[in-house]
């Protein structure tokens, strides 16, 4: 496995972006080996996105565009994202594509997908899409 280091060798001062590495599990490092046979170790690389929640993936941040609905929350990451929520929530026929499970829309939670709570969903559409920003 190889990992991109943007650091330089400690004993021959080249850079290790290509280095070979070894992720040790129980000590929750990464050991960096260097064409000049110095090994040097970093602490254990953390989750750099996270996706699926109602926050930016990058920075981390909580999105401008969410709201509750019946506990769940409804986010959108931006004005396109929100009006294509919007269009499937109201589409009273939903064909699936050919690789159903690689689309957008397999993956929106169940809850927003029943009829139950289709109102629900268009009402909080509509309250995320009137604010300003």
């Amino acid at each position: 496995m190889r990992r991109c280091a943007r650091r330089r060798c400690a004993r021959c001062n080249d850079w290790l972006g290509r280095a070979p590495v070894r992720f040790l599990m129980g000590k929750r490092v990464v050991e960096i080996l260097c064409t000049c046979g110095a090994v040097s170790f970093e602490p254990w690389p953390r989750a750099a996105m996270r996706l699926g929640e109602s926050t930016d993936p990058y920075f981390g941040l909580p999105l401008w565009l969410r709201t509750d609905v019946r506990g769940e929350t409804l986010w959108a990451y931006n004005r396109e994202h929100l009006s294509f929520l919007d269009a499937y929530v109201r589409a009273a026929l939903r064909q699936r594509a050919p690789n159903w499970n690689a689309s957008l829309t397999s993956r929106l939670p169940r809850w927003m997908k029943t009829a139950s709570r289709r109102q629900d969903v268009l009402k909080a559409i509509a309250r995320i899409a009137a604010r300003k920003g």
